[in-house]
């Protein structure tokens, strides 16, 4: 008996351990993305940018699908704070620089565009996790009526029912 419970205890704890990993990969994955996008954005000239910046979306997405047992609302929420605060940081030097020369039309112009890029970050990122709840009591509610209406099916007999409702 303590041998099977061990084992259930080193399983989830596996399980556990193999999804943060997935996670923290998710969320890595999102974070070169973010370092690419900006790359990209610098310089859309560049062809090899535009490619590494596709490269790295492609690839952090699809970690965010294999990634289960966390909200993928967590995932975003972590990697659009690190897009925020890279805007931030890239619009502080360009701020330094406007401090300087306060007349300069083109970088008052690229403040507010840095700006502007860190404010929709920043409420996406804040947005995520809220999206993700709804979506997934959402998910629950429509499962658990599914359950509600099965057992409902089966303790009447009304097999047809049934059947119609796992097809």
């Amino acid at each position: 008996m303590a041998r099977r419970s061990n084992a259930k205890v080193d399983k989830s704890f596996n399980d556990w351990k193999e999804n943060s990993s997935k996670r923290d990969n998710a969320i890595s994955l999102g974070k070169k993305r973010n370092e690419n996008k900006m790359a990209y954005e610098y310089n859309k000239s560049d062809k090899s940018l535009k490619k590494a910046y596709k490269q790295s979306n492609k690839e952090y997405k699809k970690a965010l699908s294999k990634n289960t047992t966390y909200r993928k609302g967590v995932v975003r929420q972590e990697v659009g704070r690190d897009a925020s605060r890279k805007y931030l940081s890239s619009a502080k030097k360009v701020k330094k620089q406007l401090d300087k020369d306060p007349g300069n039309k083109e970088l008052q112009k690229q403040y507010n565009k840095l700006m502007s890029k860190h404010d929709v970050e920043r409420a996406k990122a804040r947005k995520a996790v809220d999206v993700a709840t709804k979506r997934s009591r959402k998910k629950a509610s429509i499962k658990r009526a599914m359950t509600m209406t099965a057992k409902a099916a089966a303790t009447s007999g009304d097999w047809d029912a049934y059947d119609k409702i796992f097809q």
